[in-house]
């Protein structure tokens, strides 16, 4: 299955890294949710998720982020058909300069013998893509 999980973020991030929102989509699992130190959202419906999947491109895109790269650094099997994956990511501009790294966890569940997103644990992300995004508006 770590082959499977490696394959999965590996075309996660690519989705990421090609803004496409409908490939984002069919990587989650309805309901799922997504937690941070302040507050968790619960995805509970296709727009729900839809309309969050397009909100964090945006942000992404105002920071110009161009790709995305991760590194698995630990994988846990939590049942049968459920893994927990630490990924740290890369999110780099057009000019491949780092613009920013944080670490995000996932529960990954197998639906169908397919890998879908039932959770992201968001450990760092908020903070950085804000430390990020204050750099940015200094610089303008």
């Amino acid at each position: 299955m770590e082959e499977q999980v490696s394959d999965f973020i590996h075309r996660y991030a690519v989705a990421f890294s090609q803004y496409n929102v409908g490939q984002i989509m069919e990587m989650f699992s309805v309901p799922s949710l997504i937690m941070t130190s302040g507050a968790n959202v619960s995805i509970h419906d296709q727009q729900t998720l839809q309309e969050n999947t397009e909100f964090l491109l945006r942000q992404y895109k105002d920071i110009g982020m161009a790709s995305v790269s991760p590194t698995i650094t630990h994988q846990l099997t939590l049942a049968n058909k459920l893994r927990f994956v630490s990924v740290n990511w890369v999110f780099e501009s057009v000019e491949q300069s780092i613009i920013f790294k944080c670490k995000t966890s996932y529960t990954l569940q197998q639906v169908d013998k397919q890998l879908k997103i039932a959770a992201v644990i968001l450990d760092d992300e908020l903070e950085a893509y804000h430390k990020a995004s204050q750099q940015l508006s200094l610089a303008c």
